[in-house]
Parts: C-alpha cells; sequence; structure tokens
C-alpha cells in the first residue's frame, strides 16, 4: 500500500510542474550554417537569466552569467569530434530579451559530414525548460526546419537532407538513432522489468520488433503520416503504463483506475481529448480490468501494439532525408537493422545491470522491479504531460 501511495503522489507532482513552466520557460535560437561553419543566436527573457546567479559567482551584470551558461550547456559535434567555439558575443537587446551570438568551426562540410548539436541551457534551474531551435543553410543542402528541444530531447540534428548512399550507412543512422533517444530506452528497460524471465522477454522484444518495422516501413512509404505530438507523447506513455504494470503488479485495479483519471486531466488542457484522448483512457480503464497473470499472458500482443506507436517515432530518422535519390529498400532494411543492432545494445546493458544487481543485492531481488519501475514510471509521467502540453 505504500509504495501505491508513492505512485500516486509522484504521478499528480510530476504533470503539474509543466503547466507552469512550458509558458515561462524557454528560450530561442537560429542557426545558419555555411560550409563548416556554424552560427547562432541565442535569446531568452533577462528574469530567466537572473536564476543562473546561484550556478555561478559571477559579477557584471546579465550577460556573463548568460555566456558562461551557454559556454557550458552548448556543444556542436562532428562524427564524434568537438567543433570548436570560435567567438560568443553579446548582441543589443530587445526590451527583456538578451541575446548571444556564438559560432563554431567544424573540420569537415556540415552538409557532407552532418554535425549534432547539443542545447542544455537552463534544464540546471528548470527542468521543463524548453527550446526552440529554427535551422537554416546558405545552400539547399540542409533543410531549413524548426525543432522543439526539451531535458528528454536536447540534441539538434545538422544533417545533410541527402540519404547516405549505402546500407552500411543507414545502419549507422538507425543505431545512432535509437540510443540517442531516452525515451525508447526507458521503455525498453521497462518492458525488460515487466517481462521478469529472459524467455518472456525475448518474446516480447520480438513483438515490439515487429509492430515498429510495420510503422517504419508504412510511414517511410508515405501510406501513414504520424502526427509528430501525438507519437511522441503516446511514446512516453507506453513508458509509463509499462513501468506501472512492472511497479504495483499486486495493487494494479486502483492503480490503473487511478492513472486513467490522471491521464485525462493531463488530456484535457491540450485540446485532444477525442478521439486520441478517449482512446488513451479507454485503454488504461480495460487494463485495469485484467488480472496481473492476464496482463503478462497478453505481453507480446502488447509489445506489437506499443511498437506500432514506437515505429512511427523511428520514421522520423528517415523520412527527414532526400530519399529520392535510391530505392527504399535499402533505407528501410539498413534503417531497421541499425535500429535492432541499437536495441540488443541497449537490452544486453540492461540484463547485465539486472544480474549484477541481484549478484550485489541478493536479498532485494523480489523487491529491486517495483523500485527500478518507479524512476521509469515517473520519467513516462513527465515526457506524457510535457508533449502533450507543447
Amino acid at each position: 500500500m505504500m509504495r501505491l501511495l508513492l505512485f500516486v503522489c509522484l504521478l499528480v507532482s510530476f504533470p503539474c510542474a509543466p503547466a507552469m513552466a512550458h509558458t515561462t520557460s524557454q528560450s530561442f535560437s537560429s542557426w545558419q550554417v555555411s560550409g563548416k561553419d556554424v552560427d547562432a543566436v541565442f535569446a531568452v527573457d533577462a528574469r530567466r537569466i537572473t536564476q543562473l546567479a546561484q550556478l555561478y559567482d559571477l559579477n557584471g551584470g546579465l550577460y556573463p552569467l548568460l555566456e558562461s551558461h551557454l559556454r557550458e550547456t552548448i556543444s556542436v559535434r562532428q562524427q564524434g569530434a568537438v567543433c570548436e567555439l570560435q567567438t560568443i558575443s553579446p548582441l543589443t537587446s530587445s526590451g527583456s530579451i538578451i541575446r548571444a551570438q556564438l559560432g563554431f568551426s567544424c573540420a569537415t562540410g556540415i552538409a557532407d559530414a552532418g554535425a549534432t548539436v547539443t542545447i542544455a541551457a537552463f534544464h540546471t534551474v528548470s527542468a521543463t525548460h524548453i527550446h526552440i531551435a529554427r535551422i537554416s543553410s546558405e545552400t539547399s543542402d540542409l533543410p531549413e526546419r524548426e525543432v522543439l528541444l526539451n531535458e528528454a530531447q536536447p540534441v539538434l540534428y545538422l544533417t545533410s537532407s541527402h540519404a547516405p548512399s549505402s546500407i552500411p550507412g543507414f545502419i549507422k543512422l538507425g543505431f545512432d538513432h535509437v540510443l540517442s533517444g531516452p525515451d525508447h530506452l526507458a521503455f525498453l528497460a521497462a518492458l525488460m522489468l515487466l517481462a521478469g524471465s529472459i524467455r518472456r522477454a525475448l518474446i516480447a522484444v520480438t513483438g515490439f520488433t515487429l509492430g515498429h518495422s510495420i510503422t517504419l516501413a508504412l510511414a517511410v512509404l508515405g501510406i501513414i503520416e504520424p502526427r509528430e505530438q501525438m507519437i511522441e507523447a503516446l511514446i512516453a506513455f507506453t513508458i509509463a503504463t509499462t513501468a506501472l504494470e512492472a511497479g504495483l503488479a499486486h495493487q494494479r485495479k486502483t492503480a490503473f483506475r487511478l492513472f486513467a483519471c490522471l491521464t485525462a486531466i493531463v488530456i484535457l488542457p491540450s485540446g485532444l481529448l477525442l478521439p486520441f484522448g478517449a482512446a488513451v483512457i479507454v485503454y488504461v480503464l480495460a487494463t485495469a480490468q485484467l488480472s496481473h497473470a492476464t496482463a503478462l499472458k497478453l505481453l507480446p500482443a502488447i509489445a506489437i501494439a506499443f511498437g506500432l506507436v514506437h515505429g512511427a517515432g523511428f520514421a522520423g530518422g528517415l523520412t527527414e532525408l532526400d530519399l529520392s535519390g535510391t530505392t527504399l529498400l535499402a533505407p528501410l532494411v539498413g534503417f531497421n537493422i541499425g535500429v535492432e543492432l541499437g536495441q540488443i545494445l541497449a537490452l544486453a546493458v540492461i540484463a547485465g545491470a539486472a544480474t549484477l544487481l541481484r549478484k550485489v543485492l541478493p536479498r532485494m531481488a523480489q523487491i529491486q522491479a517495483a523500485w527500478l519501475a518507479l524512476p521509469l514510471f515517473c520519467a513516462g509521467c513527465f515526457w506524457f504531460a510535457e508533449r502533450m502540453w507543447t
């Protein structure tokens, strides 16, 4: 009963935080790519910068605080190597908005080798901080777009719009895509905890693979066009509900009913109650009627269904590319192989960590699933609320 109470308290507290923060804790940037150079203008409200005073012992106004913070929290990498930060300087402020200009230089042209930008600014003072980045290029080699970043996904990809030229290139793309997604890794960890045994875990992962392979193919072929916000929110929902099943097997009926109520509270302000929200709430209420033993028997089918959701998310790694110069077979096969290799590596690490934990703390073997599921459940709830309200 105490575990149930703890789950409920955390479920209430985690979704509530983004409601206040998502309208106030935000920043913006525009990124311009030219050959090997990447230039950016970062803008944020002065009130947000004042929070940085608790991190740095600096005098001289707001800009020194912002500059020190940006040096620590923004980086550009290309093929594992750090691109040099050559310049960072203040720009003319407009009202309460403070702006800074940053200039990076990479070893190779961005259109040829790509690059990744990590923007973790203000996460240390506001966990629900969001950042909106706009990317443009002097040439047509890179797609112009806007990207929403947060603590769960702080990475911005400056990749060429041209697809890799071989299957190994697509394999690497799929491998990197999985391992750079903390939400996908969190779901795999929750699925392993729920499965309980190696045999059941292998069956569940096989179902998950089947599911995400289907929607990955459908999205790349253009047969379906997933709505990004809905898919990202559903991915977070799969983490929360899988971790809840793994952590509260004996109090599951009450836990899932409370979860359904709080899910409705999260969905209502987003305006997506029908039909998306209704389907999610009905699923949770239907799940509450099952016994834990029945839920385990249905785990392969549930894994397939959840795999369909994650596959639509995986598809984003391919649909942003220009695939007109190649057949679709190579991207689908190579990318899917890369996704599977990434999943295998992640599952091997998770299984190894679980085995080590059982050996080091054998007396906690019976309760470790519940307590390990707790942070996964909290992360799923947090991401679900944040993505629904953004």
